[in-house]
């Protein structure tokens, strides 16, 4: 029932925002807006389609399917191909997959390739050409918008350096003699458009009058950039008097966006928590409403996730399960993991029984192990946990639905292939009959996902929060990226309805390297209220002795 105009709605995970967000588009609907005025972004294509196929359902196919849904980057890529002249671009101009992106980062640079391939990322997230310190932002945007982009964006993102300056021109004309664009030339590219052309911007807001973003934590610069382009702050009319359908042409009716600060986790692709900030000083009419009670988590898995963000949210439900585990290595934090949701499955074959696995609180309490999953922070972890899953006999699904991004900044390689969000072949142990079977997968990937059971692994300081390759000695940055890893725990953690298994390994090997790592500095913030697993019913060592002496203790 909100009376028009823009409006933030500060939604906590499981609160319902896209039943919300579908809600207030029927009820604008209802009012008589026109359908194709109203524009509705988000981030996935999964997201996008869900988000359509939601509102066919809630609408019917004739306004669902004039409603534009879409990720950022289809709209922009629309935008582009609709006036590709007036861009610059080439009629049929093409968007660069990310083998040919690679290829053509060598070429031009190197074994710097990946370097140059982030560099160009932050420049363009930006708005910076080659050569530029700030946004060459044409008539059709205003000096408020340049200003907000040179306070804007997250720290350190980016920073000038000479010889990647060069190569990023180089690489830029390289685009340019092959009719190409790469993804992070999407957003940048609609929003020059829209300021250089004053007539396609002043067109594009008299079609769209009613803008709605979900997952707003999410968006970078550019994306900010283009957000504020189409409603700009100045252009609505007063807080007192707006309507559904303000009748001034090219005046917004309407400007929704929807996030969750405690859930921006993705800062190596130019998110920043402090957009949402940004929203209630840029637009300081604005409505703001709060969804602070979850449908999805127990209290007690709420109470955890609050004392990591600081906020509390009301939940629903009883939890089943709340524990935290350490195991010697990670080969037995594996193991133990395999084990309980074995127990909990009530055993998937006889040697759950031999073994001691099966039987025992909360035996049988998972209703399918598609309701299960094990979060990683990092897919280096996978090994391990699929060794244990596969000789239990349990299904698996390892990775799929990945974000179009890498889940460790270091390794930042661009988008997969298609448009972002495209899923990604996984692989695991064949499903049983009914395609049940347990999700493995990084934090990165879970969010936006729900299970009964969700067990999070690796929790040790350097792992999570990740600083294995820590270069900045910067205290502000060092600072901005343990908050994000606390959002990033506390993303994993509400993941989970009814249970929630938290662990560590006192020694692990990883990507090569034998590690002893302390406890996770966030496990002692929630340790008076995720207990300590029961010794029967955590790690248990198999009864058969081993023909081999035990490992000798590992050092960092």
């Amino acid at each position: 029932s909100h009376p028009g105009g823009p409006a933030l709605v500060l939604a906590g995970p499981g609160t319902g925002k896209t039943t919300v967000l579908i809600r207030r588009i029927a009820r604008v609907l209802e009012t008589g807006a026109d359908p194709s005025s109203i524009l509705a972004l988000t981030f996935t294509s999964k997201a996008a389609r869900d988000l359509r196929d939601r509102l066919e359902r809630n609408l019917g196919p004739g306004p669902a399917g004039a409603v534009t849904a879409s990720t950022f980057h289809a709209f922009c890529l629309s935008l582009l191909r609709e006036h590709s002249a007036a861009a610059g671009l080439p009629a049929d101009f093409r968007v660069l997959g990310p083998e040919e992106r690679e290829v053509l980062l060598g070429n031009v640079a190197g074994r710097r390739a990946g370097a140059l391939g982030t560099y160009a990322e932050g420049r363009k997230r930006r708005l910076l050409l080659p050569g530029e310190d700030t946004p060459r932002l044409g008539p059709g945007a205003r000096a408020a918008l340049a200003e907000a982009l040179a306070q804007a964006g997250p720290p350190g993102e980016a920073p000038f350096n000479p010889d990647l300056e060069s190569l990023y021109a180089d690489y830029r004309a390289r685009l340019k003699a092959a009719g190409a664009l790469d993804f992070d030339d999407l957003p940048a590219g609609a929003v020059r458009l829209l300021s250089a052309r004053p007539e396609i911007l002043s067109a594009l807001r008299d079609r769209y009058r009613r803008i709605y973003v979900d997952e707003y934590q999410d968006v970078n610069l550019a994306q900010y950039a283009l957000v504020r382009i189409l409603a700009p702050p100045e252009s609505f009319p007063d807080q007192g008097s707006a309507g559904l359908d303000p009748e001034t042409p090219g005046v917004p009716a309407e400007l929704l966006v929807i996030g969750d600060p405690d859930q921006s986790i993705y800062s190596f692709r130019g998110a920043d928590p402090r957009f949402i900030a940004r929203f209630r000083s840029d637009y300081p009419g604005a409505r703001i409403y709060s969804l602070a009670r979850s449908r999805r988590c127990a209290p007690a898995i709420l109470g955890a996730a609050g004392r990591l963000s600081g906020r509390l949210l009301e939940g629903e439900g009883t939890v089943a399960l709340l524990e935290r585990n350490e195991a010697p290595t990670d080969k037995s934090e594996a193991e133990g993991i395999a084990r309980r949701i074995d127990r909990l499955i009530g055993g998937t074959r006889f040697f759950a029984l031999d073994s001691g696995t099966a039987g025992g609180e909360p035996a049988g309490t998972l209703r399918c192990l598609s309701e299960c999953a094990i979060l990683v922070r990092t897919a280096a972890q996978f090994p391990a946990l699929e060794k244990a899953l596969g000789d239990h006999a349990i299904p698996y699904v390892a990775g799929g639905a990945r974000p179009w991004w890498e889940e460790d900044p270091s390794y930042l390689k661009g988008p997969a292939p298609g448009e972002p969000g495209e899923e990604d072949p996984a692989r695991g142990v064949p499903a049983g009959p009914r395609g049940e079977a347990v999700r493995l997968l990084t934090v990165h990937a879970a969010k936006g996902l729900e299970f009964d059971y969700v067990f999070v692994a690796g929790l040790e300081e350097g792992l999570f929060p990740f600083t294995q390759y820590e270069e900045t000695t910067q205290e502000d940055l060092i600072r901005a990226r343990i908050e994000e890893e606390r959002r990033l725990l506390y993303v994993a953690v509400t993941r989970a309805r009814i249970g929630l298994s938290l662990w560590r390994a006192r020694a692990r090997t990883f990507r090569g390297r034998r590690l002893a790592l302390p406890p996770s500095r966030f496990l002692a913030e929630i340790e008076d209220m995720v207990p300590t697993a029961d010794k029967d019913r955590g790690y248990r060592r198999d009864p058969q002795r081993s023909l081999f002496p035990a490992e000798p203790e590992a050092r960092s």
